[in-house]
């Protein structure tokens, strides 16, 4: 992909069709951000959208684009703003709507904390639990733990998850229902969430507060019936 980007056959018709998207969509390149990229040469164009990242090189968003797609190798990700809060609110309260996310397993130090991920990698969970439940009431408390923890459990077949009850895995997390809430932001996503204490994995103590543990009581689940 790297060396077709290259090629400038192949390079001037994907910059006429991107410069296409644009024209269709105006603002497209402000709603894109840079969040991650695998050299530190472009490392300064995490958190910035690729509008300003084009403006900060002094190029075409759309050559940007693919500057960066060869530049990368194709490592590079983005973070699009297209989302509608009406059609979220609509979609979460739907009785039959499960709450889960497709987020990376980031981290504030280390190699894990290199990137600018989505918010979502640290806060999906505590704004259900902070913003739509106890602000928006939206749904009960209890109605949003089961919608992230019981009922997709038993969708996805795993019988000893999801629920607090003898017998079952002790996947625990405690929390303060009055102070949850989630701290990521698109500019600043490497922020644990307020409100939650602890972190029980497998009935062991993984997280206290904002504090690692790095015990990994974690496993593979295999699917159930």
């Amino acid at each position: 992909m790297a060396e077709r980007v290259a090629s400038p056959e192949a390079r001037g018709r994907l910059r006429e069709a991107l410069t296409a998207e644009a024209v269709a969509d105006p603002g497209r390149w402000e709603r894109r951000m840079v969040a991650s990229v695998d050299t530190d040469a472009n490392r300064g164009l995490q958190g910035l959208t690729l509008s300003q990242a084009a403006v900060e090189r002094g190029v075409h968003p759309e050559d940007l684009i693919l500057d960066l797609l060869h530049e990368e190798r194709g490592r590079v990700s983005m973070v699009g703003f297209g989302m509608d809060e009406k059609d979220v609110k609509r979609i979460l309260a739907h009785p039959l709507a499960m709450i889960g996310s497709d987020a990376a397993s980031v981290a504030p130090y280390g190699t894990l904390g290199q990137g600018h991920p989505h918010p979502r990698s640290y806060g999906t969970f505590p704004r259900v639990l902070g913003h739509y439940a106890r602000d928006e009431k939206l749904f009960s408390l209890e109605t949003a733990v089961a919608k992230m923890t019981g009922t997709p459990a038993r969708k996805l077949g795993l019988p000893d998850r999801g629920v607090i009850a003898a017998g079952m895995a002790a996947d625990i997390v405690v929390f303060d229902p009055d102070t949850i809430s989630d701290r990521a932001t698109y500019w600043e996503p490497h922020q644990y969430p307020a409100g939650v204490r602890y972190v029980i994995v497998n009935g062991v103590v993984e997280m206290d507060g904002d504090r690692h543990l790095d015990r990994r009581p974690g496993m593979v689940l295999a699917r159930g019936g």
